[in-house]
């Protein structure tokens, strides 16, 4: 899924809702501690997400500098592919370690997803000079 992130000339509020994903993988942590869920899945997810997020934005990137559309979708339709087996076999990896650890990574990775997911569809507005006035 791409970045939510916006456009500078975008308002500073806006900006911030693009990163409600990162402050959900922050604001996971002291629960994860206090309810005593295995820190190795708090580690898992937000490595893998964030890491995901990264290739997507280089993914993104890269894409939009070629020239044909059959460069852009196969850039595009690869990196969703290859950050889905990434994603994957990071949390089995996780699991293989400790199941719980596993279980909370994938959750953790999911919830971070789906506020991106809602992010990136809510300020789609937004993006490249699509603002409302």
């Amino acid at each position: 899924m791409g970045s939510a992130s916006q456009p500078p000339s975008a308002p500073l509020s806006v900006r911030l809702l693009g990163y409600l994903d990162i402050t959900l993988l922050v604001c996971a942590l002291p629960i994860f501690l206090g309810t005593g869920l295995p820190i190795l899945g708090w580690i898992g997810g937000s490595a893998a997400y964030v890491a995901q997020r990264v290739i997507s934005a280089l993914l993104q990137r890269s894409a939009a500098q070629t020239d044909d559309m059959t460069s852009f979708l196969g850039v595009m339709v690869g990196g969703v592919i290859a950050r889905g087996f990434f994603v994957a076999l990071a949390i089995f990896g996780v699991g293989l370690i400790n199941g719980t650890a596993g279980a909370a990574a994938g959750f953790l990775f999911l919830a971070a997803f789906t506020v991106n997911l809602t992010m990136t569809l809510v300020l789609s507005p937004y993006r490249k000079g699509g603002g409302r006035a």
